[in-house]
């Protein structure tokens, strides 16, 4: 998933939800059990990981994507402390899958993405 979270330092040019409004997708209608990729800005995962706990699931891994502009160079993204070349999926699992077989396969998969940033 995706959520729009809201930034402090940076406006969107869509509709944003607090922390608070995440936390209260109703996860539990959506799955039992299985993985969780939660995309995450560099400033939420505190609050991506309180939504994890809330709903049952183990943090287990981290991808991170890297951003490029048009020619190849990492995107220099807004950050309150420093800027932002990348940004996190944290991967979490609750449930029956937590000992899968299958799981295993992906470990040979890099938790590295570099592809052009897209547009808003």
């Amino acid at each position: 998933m995706d959520p729009p979270w809201q930034l402090r330092c940076f406006d969107l040019p869509y509709d944003t939800l607090s922390n608070k409004q995440i936390k209260e997708i109703p996860m539990h209608l959506i799955q039992d059990e299985g993985y969780l990729f939660m995309w995450v800005t560099n400033a939420k995962p505190e609050a991506a990981l309180s939504f994890f706990k809330k709903y049952g699931y183990r943090w287990v891994e981290t991808i991170v994507q890297i951003k490029t502009n048009k020619n190849g160079k990492v995107y220099r993204g807004p950050g309150r402390y420093i800027q932002h070349g990348f940004e996190l999926c944290l991967v979490g699992v609750k449930g029956s899958y937590e000992n899968i077989k299958q799981f295993s396969k992906m470990k040979s998969s890099l938790n590295v993405i570099v592809e052009p940033m897209r547009s808003l």
